[in-house]
């Protein structure tokens, strides 16, 4: 993980808000879309300084190039897991956010692609996940949360302010979309949209650290 935060969210440490959002566009027949965005935006004329000076206290930051290779690797462990299509990635280093897309032809291909992105993403200390994120029965769709919790002895006040900050500003989105009428959603956060056929959940990631709130969610259509 250490790696991970050096490579990827050292210049956050001095910026303010930033989201990473998942949004998955499911079909009735289980077939759908994924899209996964880290976006920076709210935050980019302070991580635009940063980025022209190159380094934040001797750290280099990565680069255009480094950050185009992190990309192509979620890309392609995509693409070699079998049966997603239309994969690519988008990157604006303008607003400084990044962005992969796929459809997928059911949900599990889905979770075999995404378990694929952590075993390649192991040398940035991502966790592999071989459990589902992803179920889909007909008529529920439920979003599991399998990564590993904080050890039972992690104390969150204990952290430095500036980590503290990092994490009460940073925000987890995921937004899931239906052919059909949601009927019902059992995360306590979870927010229905106007036309009935979308869910939307909003967390910190110091309330995830926290284990005050999850992605989890059971949303039974009509």
């Amino acid at each position: 993980m250490k790696r991970l935060l050096l490579f990827i969210l050292l210049p956050l440490l001095w910026s303010s808000c930033f989201e990473i959002r998942e949004e998955v566009t499911l079909h009735a027949d289980g077939s759908g879309t994924i899209v996964l965005t880290l976006d920076f935006s709210e935050s980019k004329d302070q991580v635009r300084e940063y980025w022209a000076a190159g380094n934040v206290n001797g750290y280099r930051l990565p680069g255009e190039q480094d950050i185009h290779n992190l990309f192509r690797i979620i890309r392609n462990s995509m693409q070699l897991s079998g049966g997603m299509t239309d994969v690519s990635y988008s990157l604006d280093f303008d607003n400084f956010t990044g962005r992969v897309q796929a459809t997928f032809p059911d949900v599990a291909t889905l979770n075999r692609a995404l378990t694929a992105v952590t075993r390649n993403l192991d040398w940035l200390y991502v966790p592999t996940i071989e459990a589902d994120q992803f179920e889909w029965s007909g008529g529920t769709f439920r979003r599991n949360f399998p990564f590993p919790e904080p050890p039972e002895d992690f104390d969150y006040d204990t952290l430095p302010m500036m980590t503290r900050y990092l994490l009460e500003t940073a925000r987890v989105v995921g937004i899931y979309r239906f052919d059909q009428q949601v009927q019902r959603a059992t995360n306590p956060r979870a927010e229905v949209a106007a036309n009935g056929k979308a869910v939307r959940i909003q967390l910190s990631l110091a309330e995830l650290a926290r284990r005050e709130a999850t992605l989890e969610n059971d949303i039974s259509l009509r």
